[in-house]
């Protein structure tokens, strides 16, 4: 009896040295990494644009459902393949992929373009003036509860600021040459301020209002002379637009637009509403003004357009001028 159980003691030696040689145990934590898949989205746009020429964005990984970002991966380089049919991002450091953990706990992705050097808290810097090129492009998704399990974050990116754009039409008493170098100052609205890459929340300064927001403007070929059958039409026309964007904000109370005709020495104060469509100004959200201009007054109506999908933004708050938050 004692021979049978020593034997057996050495098999099971044997065995487990067997094991211990050939066999490499499984390293659990780098069994389920991220795959990320990216598009750019326009304002209003539902289609994505494909990057293809090695554009890069900034990945997060977060505790599913907070902002608590998963160490070490906080902004990790992604970047665009090489095919315009695919949308796939390959990492920039293989040792800086996100792994979900084994246990199958719920994680969020954020991602944002273009990837650059972070403040503390994940904030980027930006500026309407002084380094609008970086702002203008500024793009923003996040995706929730993934796991082991679903491990593909699908992100649809979309732009971070506020786009305004205004359409001007004749009134009573104008002429088409009256609206000739027309110019838009937007006045009382921050400039800069700080972006959150992991929430997509936009935090401004207040000091910085003391700068206008020149749009830039886009005049339309003069027209012939209406037909009768044409009449409507021209009077619907719209002569000049301009396009430009804004910091989302939580009110819009001192905001205010001051359009200037040079052609005929004149200008239309107007104050963007702090109720109903402008009471607050949101991320990715175009707001339209179409402005009738008439020799006394002019005559304003707002629509916006919203997409869908950045409803897990953050509400915005803002800075002051030492850069603590305040809540609004």
């Amino acid at each position: 009896m004692a021979n049978n159980k020593f034997i057996h003691l050495l098999l099971a030696c044997a065995l487990f040295a067997a094991c211990d040689d050939n066999d490499t145990p499984v390293d659990e934590s780098k069994s389920y990494p991220a795959v990320i898949m990216a598009e750019a989205f326009d304002y209003g746009s539902e289609t994505g644009t494909t990057w293809f020429k090695g554009e890069t964005i900034g990945v997060y990984m977060l505790k599913g459902g907070t902002d608590d970002i998963v160490a070490p991966y906080s902004n990790l380089r992604y970047y665009a393949n090489s095919f315009d049919n695919q949308d796939y991002f390959l990492p920039g450091n293989n040792d800086s992929i996100p792994y979900f953990p084994a246990t199958g706990d719920k994680m969020d992705i954020a991602a944002y373009y273009p990837q650059t050097t972070v403040l503390a808290d994940s904030l980027v810097a930006i500026h309407l003036i002084n380094n609008y090129e970086y702002a203008s492009q500024l793009l923003f998704a996040r995706v929730a509860d993934l796991n082991k399990d679903s491990r593909k974050a699908e992100l649809r990116l979309r732009p971070v600021l506020t786009q305004f754009k205004f359409l001007f039409k004749l009134g009573n008493g104008m002429s088409e040459a009256d609206l000739k170098g027309l110019k838009v100052n937007l006045k009382g609205m921050p400039v800069s301020g700080f972006f959150n890459a992991t929430t997509g929340r936009v935090h401004y300064r207040e000091i910085s209002a003391n700068q206008d927001i020149v749009l830039q403007t886009n005049e339309t070929k003069t027209r012939s002379l209406p037909r009768a059958t044409d009449e409507k039409e021209n009077e619907d026309a719209v002569l000049v637009s301009a396009t430009g964007l804004v910091l989302p904000s939580s009110t819009t109370t001192g905001y205010h637009v001051l359009v200037e005709l040079p052609a005929v020495n004149k200008s239309y104060p107007y104050e963007i509403p702090n109720s109903g469509t402008t009471e607050n100004l949101k991320n990715s959200t175009t707001y339209t003004f179409s402005c009738t201009i008439n020799e006394d007054n002019m005559d304003v109506s707002i629509t916006t357009s919203l997409p869908t999908d950045i409803n897990n933004w953050g509400e915005d708050d803002s800075i002051d001028g030492k850069g603590e938050e305040t809540n609004r």
